[in-house]
């Protein structure tokens, strides 16, 4: 498939980045992030997490709590010791038995690891489907 030259320097750049450009011998130089620092793959077939969603929304909920830039010192303390028994009351739901909230990504992360174990032959219409998953 031939993009035309609007799109090489976007394409070097994904190469030396992320993939490693090719020496004069067909033998690719290592690139500036290596492959496993940056597939998701593994994590993905493994269920693990993939983005930092759950430090921001920790980061959102503790400024909630505060509501504000620059609370006091004795503020500052009595927030934080509020905020440890929440998460304390919390814990102690989660042993008693009480179901944990469902994460409304549940179906996103089934779709898409049913889209890469169960590969299509053809790589664009494997891309494709992952676009659509990511779309819904």
């Amino acid at each position: 498939m031939e993009l035309g030259d609007d799109y090489e320097l976007i394409l070097d750049y994904f190469e030396e980045t992320y993939i490693g450009c090719i020496r004069r011998n067909n033998i690719r130089r290592k690139p500036l992030f290596s492959i496993a620092f940056w597939n998701m793959y593994n994590r993905t077939t493994q269920a693990s997490i993939r983005t930092n969603n759950s430090a921001e929304a920790y980061h959102r909920r503790i400024g909630s709590v505060f509501q504000c830039a620059h609370p006091t010192l004795w503020v500052f303390l009595q927030k934080l010791l509020d905020e440890e028994h929440a998460v304390h009351a919390n814990i102690l739901q989660i042993k008693a038995g009480q179901p944990q909230k469902q994460n409304k990504n549940i179906r996103f992360e089934q779709r898409l690891l049913n889209v890469i174990s169960n590969p299509h032959a053809d790589i664009l219409a494997q891309i494709n489907a992952i676009a659509y998953n990511i779309s819904l």
